[in-house]
Parts: C-alpha cells; sequence; structure tokens
C-alpha cells in the first residue's frame, strides 16, 4: 500500500519461478518491480511522497552529504529496532548495491 501512512493504492507484484531451480528469492526480483510501478502510479496520480517529518527536517538540516547519509542509517537503525519491539517475525533488507550500509543497520539492530 501506498504511501504508508495514508494508503492510496494497493500494489500486489506475483513472479511466476520456474519450479526446476532450487534457489530463488522472489523479494530480490519482485521488490525493484514493486518500487517502479510505485513511483509511476504515484507520480501519474500527482500523489507526493510519503516523508515522515521528521526525517525531513532531519535531512534539511544535514551540513553535508556525510551527514545525510548518517541521517539516513540512523533512521533505518531506528525503524528497524521499531518492528522488531512490534515482534515482526523478520525484517528483510534490499541493499541495491549499498551493501556497506546495510551491513551498518544490521551491525547495530542485530
Amino acid at each position: 500500500m501506498v504511501p504508508a501512512s495514508d494508503p492510496k493504492l494497493v500494489i500486489l507484484v506475483t513472479l511466476d519461478f520456474d519450479e526446476k531451480r532450487k534457489f530463488h528469492q522472489g523479494g530480490n526480483s519482485s521488490g525493484p518491480v514493486f518500487r517502479r510501478i510505485a513511483i509511476g502510479a504515484l507520480r501519474y496520480l500527482m500523489i507526493p511522497p510519503d516523508r515522515p517529518e521528521e526525517l525531513a527536517r532531519r535531512v534539511r538540516t544535514a551540513a553535508t552529504l556525510n551527514d545525510i547519509r548518517e541521517v539516513g542509517i540512523q533512521w533505518a537503525i531506528d525503524q528497524s529496532k521499531e518492528l522488531l519491539a512490534h515482534e515482526v517475525p523478520g525484517i528483510h533488507y534490499y541493499t541495491v548495491g549499498k551493501a556497506k550500509l546495510v551491513s551498518e543497520v544490521v551491525g547495530v539492530v542485530f
């Protein structure tokens, strides 16, 4: 559902994998597909991005790109801890080429 704070759309991505493959991770394929559909649909419908005001404020007041990076890492850590506090069964992080950043988050959260 997007945007998260006031859902306007429900997007379902299903993939059909070859049953002969022993290992496949649907999330690695469906995540990017979901993202592209969501971004395009929200733009088309002129629905503004869902950005928590506190996060937006922290980014606006960051002095450097490295400060913005640290804001993002801390935000991800806080969100992950909140999910775990609500007893979610697991968290799946999509790295999109930034595995080092996710490693920093996972190193603190777990």
